[in-house]
């Protein structure tokens, strides 16, 4: 569940001090939400959602290219509640200051336990309303998911893309490379960030012999080479 896609009206309640911008070099693909005006509130509050069955969030969060927030302003900050129709008695489930010199961070917060209840409303904020100097940050490619069984192991021959295996697959596309079908990566005028691809969790849990290395090969120039 990409949130800040072409349907975020009907994601999000309310919000004030947020845009949706290309801003800092911020946006895998599309726009992100970002924060950086110095004075007033910053705050984004979504819509009931249905958390039956859901397990994981996920989401990037940093200040991108921009100069990030003061060190003496207040961190980020991701709340929940399930009353939805007062939105009150916010629950903390997630707090982190926004560093200098990280661009973004991908942040995976379990939601197992956080509550009972099948409807929670979230919040993201930046408590206060003045903020030292107008240092950004922005959150991103926020995404939910539903409980599964977690794969033995991971498995990709990209001959039917498995979209359960991957959060983010920036700036690839299906090729045949050295006679099969791969993922390639090319740069893109449109894609402003860094390309590459992110995996959504999976366990190797009885499946490592931890007397061996695990190793990953990658080749820049159609497999002729592998690092």
């Amino acid at each position: 569940w990409l949130i800040f896609g072409p349907h975020v009206q009907e994601i999000w309640h309310t919000h004030e001090g947020m845009r949706l911008s290309r801003e800092c070099d911020a946006a895998e693909d599309g726009r992100a939400a970002i924060f950086n005006n110095p004075r007033g509130k910053r705050i984004l509050i979504s819509r009931p959602i249905d958390v039956s069955n859901i397990s994981l969030l996920y989401m990037r969060l940093g200040s991108g290219t921009c100069p990030p927030p003061a060190p003496t302003d207040p961190p980020f900050q991701l709340l929940i509640t399930t009353d939805c129709l007062n939105y009150s008695n916010w629950l903390l489930a997630y707090s982190q200051q926004i560093s200098p010199g990280i661009e973004h961070v991908t942040v995976p917060l379990s939601l197992v336990n956080l509550t009972n209840s099948s409807t929670v409303c979230l919040k993201i904020q930046q408590k206060g309303e003045k903020f030292a100097g107008s240092g950004s940050w922005f959150i991103d490619d926020l995404l939910i998911i539903r409980s599964r069984q977690l794969a033995e192991y991971f498995f990709e021959t990209f001959q039917t893309m498995r979209s359960t295996n991957w959060y983010r697959l920036v700036g690839g596309q299906l090729k045949t490379c050295d006679g099969r079908i791969s993922m390639v990566f090319e740069p893109h005028a449109d894609i402003r960030t860094e390309i590459g691809a992110t995996t959504i969790d999976f366990s190797l849990s009885g499946i490592i012999d931890y007397n061996r290395d695990v190793v990953f090969h990658l080749s820049k120039n159609i497999s002729i080479d592998w690092t």
